[in-house]
């Protein structure tokens, strides 16, 4: 059969007896190709090895994998049953032709056949719009939307949840904000004992859509679905006080059974979970952090400096979120994988976390040397840092007031000023924290030069004696601590990378020392930008006066200099040798200027029209 290209189309007859003879004539050949050479197969299933390449059968899969589709339009058959069924109608149009049937006949419904084959396994070779449409066997197989990556290949997870990632300053470095909607349908089996038998009880009265609830219970491998009515759940909630626990009875043989009673709680506050961002490209891609369930949220929220660790950002990056299911997945999680013990990377073994811009310019605002504030504003401040970040607080079941162990009260420090009014400097704020964050333990020193110019430090005034009287002490340009105390210096971006202040704490009192500390930083640091302020206008990337007029200089004499250069290069022995090295240096130098010059401006110019797009 010649199709209108000028291509002949083969019968399946054809193209079998084709192979037949290749394979009778280079058998050694072919069974060498398709790898016929295993010692299971006799000799004459191998010299019938080009049967592999025709059908004489089709698998069906069963009618559970094939149902039919309910939507708007009413029920529809699945796209398998219509391709199956085309096979079966040109199947039996091929059988009832009889002898006397025309030849052309018979070969087009053959054609019709083995086209009908062809869209049941792949769809893409269907001629029509409808067959291209279906889904044959290897659309739903391949790609991502495909039943081995989308189904089998761990696409799917239980006990995790994705979604879009927001950040949130007042979080702690390790936490984790969770969202109600994921909190109610994330559940951890928690068995009964005599000591969480009572907070069990609330979780089985509020059921599974009051947070925090449980949807499951579980009593000697037989497991139950909470009802939804509230006289069923209380009477399931009566029966847990009556749970053995395995050392909850004096004398009672401890290798005895006990009753298995288990509650799947829904996640809560102070639960461990992994979370992690696509691609992992190294360990610190997924940490472990503590979860803190917001109301009203409908995002997971992150501190910012968690940011370098998982190489994510803000603008719509999602991230996942793993639950453990028993003890010993939380205890590698808390111990091994906690976020505050990746605060070393282990490629360079710098610091990798740290705090943003934002909180840079916060704590220089607060640190200078004439930052004085009143006692409200310094107890607000300390407070508000400090107080968030407590780890000995307890909640008692029934209240709703956090009572606060004596051994970790804030203990501030006396103000600086006494007359005419108490006055606390922005330094003391910083001892203060240092002081709370190490009680416990040794006070320590450390002296780290800062990042900021000098230039920075001494205002600008047109008298000359006016400018050095005004003048700051230049050795604030280096942060000294002295026993815990803010000596002179200010909080730069220095202190919170390698070697700063955030890296002593942490090489000497330990990864959770300085994750408090890195905590109590970000939210200090966010109240002084809510009570100062900060603002880069248009005014503030202009060039001044004195730099255009050195930038117009450089210019004018460029021109000059390249000729020199120009014709050095092309008439050299008219020119003295001096004369062309002191152009030369002269170009570089002028060069290395107006780069130096130019460098900055771009880099301003270029973050200034990103923020407008």
């Amino acid at each position: 059969m010649v199709a209108s290209s000028g291509k002949k189309h083969l019968l399946t007859t054809e193209v079998e007896s084709i192979l037949k003879d290749l394979w009778k004539n280079e058998s050694r050949f072919c069974m060498l190709l398709c790898d016929f050479q295993q010692n299971t197969l006799s000799m004459s299933d191998k010299r019938r090895g080009y049967e592999m390449f025709f059908l004489k059968n089709l698998l069906v899969a069963p009618n559970r994998f094939r149902p039919s589709i309910s939507s708007s339009l009413g029920i529809m058959e699945h796209p398998q049953n219509v391709l199956l069924g085309k096979v079966q109608e040109a199947n039996l149009a091929l059988q009832q032709s009889t002898a006397a049937s025309n030849h052309m006949d018979i070969l087009r419904r053959w054609m019709d056949l083995q086209r009908s084959v062809n869209v049941l396994y792949d769809s893409s070779k269907g001629l029509v719009k409808s067959e291209k449409n279906a889904q044959g066997i290897r659309q739903l197989l391949e790609k991502k939307e495909g039943v081995l990556r989308q189904k089998m290949m761990g696409k799917r997870v239980n006990y995790a949840c994705r979604s879009v990632i927001s950040p949130d300053p007042y979080l702690a470095v390790n936490e984790i904000g969770i969202p109600p909607v994921f909190a109610t349908r994330l559940t951890y089996p928690e068995k009964v004992t005599p000591w969480n038998a009572r907070k069990l009880q609330e979780a089985i009265k509020n059921g599974a859509n009051i947070h925090p609830g449980a949807t499951h219970y579980r009593d000697n491998n037989n497991m139950y679905k909470l009802q939804a009515l509230l006289f069923k759940r209380r009477a399931i909630a009566k029966l847990l006080p009556a749970s053995r626990g395995s050392i909850s009875q004096a004398g009672k043989d401890p290798k005895c059974e006990f009753e298995s009673k288990v509650v799947y709680r829904h996640l809560q506050d102070g639960d461990i979970v992994l979370v992690n961002r696509q691609p992992t490209l190294h360990k610190p891609s997924m940490m472990a952090h503590f979860v803190r369930v917001l109301p009203g949220e409908k995002t997971i929220r992150m501190h910012y400096a968690n940011c370098s660790t998982y190489n994510a950002d803000f603008d719509g990056d999602e991230m996942n979120v793993h639950f453990p299911q028993d003890e010993i997945s939380r205890a590698e999680a808390i111990n091994i994988v906690d976020a505050n013990k990746q605060y070393i990377g282990p490629r360079s073994g710098d610091a990798v976390r740290g705090l943003i811009q934002d909180h840079i310019v916060g704590a220089v605002l607060l640190t200078k040397l004439d930052t004085f504030l009143t006692r409200e504003e310094y107890n607000q401040f300390v407070y508000g840092s400090c107080v968030p970040s407590s780890t000995c607080s307890s909640h008692q079941i029934g209240k709703k007031i956090s009572i606060m162990n004596d051994d970790n009260a804030l203990e501030p420090v006396p103000p600086a000023i006494w007359k005419p009014k108490p006055l606390w400097t922005g330094k003391q704020v910083i001892t203060t924290i240092l002081n709370h964050v190490t009680k416990g333990h040794p006070p320590f020193t450390v002296e780290q030069k800062g990042r900021i110019s000098k230039e920075y430090l001494i205002p600008k005034y047109k008298d000359e004696d006016k400018a050095k009287d005004k003048a700051r002490d230049p050795s604030e340009q280096v942060l000294y601590v002295h026993d815990n105390e803010l000596i002179k210096g200010m909080i730069d971006k220095a202190q919170f990378g390698k070697y700063g202040i955030v890296h002593t704490v942490h090489e000497l009192y330990g990864a959770e020392t300085a994750g408090v500390l890195l905590s109590a930083f970000s939210r200090l640091f966010t109240m002084v930008l809510q009570l100062h302020g900060f603002t880069c206008g248009i005014d503030d990337l202009l060039l001044c006066q004195e730099s255009d007029r050195l930038r117009k200089e450089i210019l004018g004499t460029s021109e000059k200099h390249s000729k020199r250069v120009h014709r050095n290069f092309t008439r050299p022995e008219e020119d003295d040798e001096t004369e062309d090295d002191e152009g030369l240096w002269n170009i570089i130098i002028t060069a290395n200027t107006f780069l130096l010059l130019l460098l900055p401006l771009s880099s301003l110019f270029l973050s200034l029209m990103l923020n407008f797009i």
